[in-house]
C-alpha cells in the first residue's frame, strides 16, 4: 500500500516499525496533530482507488491539556477523517465514553461554526 504501489509499507517481520513514535505509559508523546509524510494508494475491494492518510493527534485529557484543546484536537483530526480509531490503555469503561460524548458535541458545535 505504499506510495509505489507495494504491500509492504511496514517492513519485515523483524525490523522496528519506525514512523510516529509510540510507547507505553500514560505520558503523553505526541502534541497537537502530526501527518504522516508518505501518502498511502490502495484499491478497495469493488475498485475504488483511495489515498490514505495517517495522522497522529496528541492523547485526550491528560495532565498537560484542558478539556478545550483536547476537544479542538478531535474536532480537527474528525473533520478530517474518514477511520477514527480511539485508543485506550485498557477495556473501555464508562467514563471513557462520557469523554468521548464531550469530545463528540465539542466537535460537532465547531463543524457548524
Amino acid at each position: 500500500y505504499g506510495s509505489d504501489g507495494g504491500n509492504d509499507w511496514l517492513g519485515g517481520d523483524e525490523e522496528p516499525l519506525r514512523g510516529f513514535n509510540w510507547r507505553g505509559g500514560s505520558e503523553r508523546d505526541t502534541t497537537g496533530i502530526l501527518m504522516w509524510s508518505e501518502i498511502f494508494k490502495a484499491t478497495l475491494d469493488n475498485g475504488e482507488k483511495v489515498a490514505i492518510i495517517l495522522l497522529d493527534t496528541q492523547g485526550a485529557f491528560d495532565s498537560e491539556s484542558t478539556v478545550r484543546d483536547c476537544a479542538t484536537i478531535f474536532a480537527l483530526s474528525t473533520m478530517v477523517s474518514s477511520v477514527l480509531i480511539y485508543n485506550l490503555s485498557q477495556n473501555i469503561q464508562e467514563d471513557d465514553l462520557q469523554h468521548l460524548q464531550v469530545l463528540i458535541i465539542y466537535g460537532l458545535k465547531v463543524h457548524n461554526v
